[in-house]
């Protein structure tokens, strides 16, 4: 039987990681993921003050991985001209993204005049923009496959003593918690150390992971960045990349109402259409969805996790409330999809 995996909101002002693995009956030693955190990876007082009857097992990714490029030249060299590769492509596609949301919203701004003659033109355009977005993630794992020394860095010599050390933590511990932070460095870093395959497995084999925020986004299939009102420019979500697959049919959406003008139908509507047919779920403090003997159900606190609709409504999952959702991802890729 399957493990639960637990997705969660912000932890701050009010932390329900407590609840929740008291709730799984999680009281030994848990394995710590906080890469997302960078710099401050090491600093886990807040988690020690909210779990002082759990041993923490930190995993710090964030510094193994400048510690094997330090240690694997080859390697460090490889990766660095991928990743300058793949962040000169994203200008195209940044390019493309934008003309199409723009014939969107003047589409859109038609509507009311004649519905019969451009719906049928906003679909077509929904579907572009769902298929530009689907083509950034086929080319940015197409510019992976031409760096083949980048293919299982955990491989390397420099990699292998820390890899064994992961599944050393996830074979003693009862929980793997997955903090959030910054989610490009955290979703890289994990797949670095292949821990995509890591996480399958541990689920199927009874673990349960916990993850919040940018780990929660990092689980699903693809990760969205969204800010709807930065300080400068305009704000448009795009896709950053694939996530770690361990949560299909989900976008799992933090600080949704700091971040997204979640009062905005039509706009929300957009974001809805482009995402399907994943369900976007937005997540603020206090919200809980789990996958627990076959089922997603929500178990946080009222109005703390709301589905985004098609019409761009914004509405509350009831505690209780079961969700239609594929269950967790625990079979390993036949052909892996994505390169570290």
């Amino acid at each position: 039987m399957t493990g639960p995996v637990v997705i969660l909101g912000p932890q701050r002002p009010a932390p329900n990681l407590p609840e929740v693995l008291a709730a799984h009956g999680i009281s030994g030693p848990v394995a710590v993921i906080t890469a997302g955190w960078r710099h401050d990876e090491d600093e886990l007082d807040a988690l020690r003050r909210d779990l002082p009857k759990n041993r923490l097992v930190h995993l710090p990714i964030y510094a193994w991985f400048d510690e094997v490029h330090a240690e694997e030249p080859v390697l460090a060299a490889a990766y660095a001209a991928r990743q300058k590769r793949i962040r000169q492509y994203k200008a195209a596609y940044r390019a493309q993204l934008q003309s199409a949301l723009d014939a969107v919203s003047a589409t859109q701004a038609l509507i009311e005049r004649d519905p019969s003659l451009f719906l049928p033109e906003l679909h077509f355009l929904l579907t572009s923009l769902r298929a530009i977005d689907d083509r950034t993630v086929q080319r940015v794992n197409e510019i992976r496959d031409e760096f083949p020394a980048t293919a299982q860095p955990w491989a390397y010599p420099a990699a292998r003593d820390r890899h064994a050390r992961i599944q050393d933590a996830f074979a003693h511990c009862s929980a793997v918690l997955i903090a959030g932070g910054h989610v490009g460095v955290l979703r890289n870093r994990m797949y670095f150390f292949g821990l995509d395959a890591l996480l399958r497995g541990y689920v199927e084999g009874g673990g349960c992971v916990v993850a919040w925020s940018a780990g929660a986004m990092s689980l699903a299939d693809r990760v969205l960045l969204y800010y709807d009102d930065p300080p400068d420019g305009r704000g448009e979500a795009e896709v950053l990349d694939s996530g770690l697959r361990l949560t299909p049919g989900a976008i799992w959406l933090p600080h949704a109402t700091h971040r997204l003008r979640v009062v905005d139908p039509e706009r929300m509507a957009r974001m809805s259409a482009r995402l399907r047919p994943e369900l976007a779920i937005t997540l603020e403090n206090g919200a809980w969805v789990e996958h627990v003997n076959g089922a997603w159900t929500s178990r946080g606190r009222p109005e703390a996790a709301r589905l985004v609709g098609a019409l761009g409504q914004v509405r509350p999952l009831e505690p209780g409330e079961v969700l239609e959702l594929p269950p967790p991802r625990t079979a390993p890729d036949t052909v892996r999809v994505v390169t570290p």
